[in-house]
């Protein structure tokens, strides 16, 4: 999942995931997700991030915060 910081609804999206999967213990049908504080944090601190699921190393899925430029 992938969102774009600069649409108007970018942070209710990150809410709301953050939010169920933090719900079901942090995993999600073979999913993680950053803690939901660190979601929200960088939804407000940049508007060039993306929020997007990657492969860690053992195989699952890992959702992080990822700045993609500086501002």
């Amino acid at each position: 999942m992938q969102v774009d910081l600069g649409h108007p609804d970018a942070a209710t999206l990150v809410e709301g995931a953050a939010a169920l999967v933090e719900r079901s213990g942090h995993t999600l049908a073979g999913w993680q997700v950053a803690r939901r504080s660190d979601a929200l944090k960088s939804v407000r601190g940049a508007s060039s991030q993306s929020w997007a699921m990657s492969p860690n190393g053992s195989g699952a899925m890992l959702a992080t915060v990822v700045r993609t430029a500086a501002t």
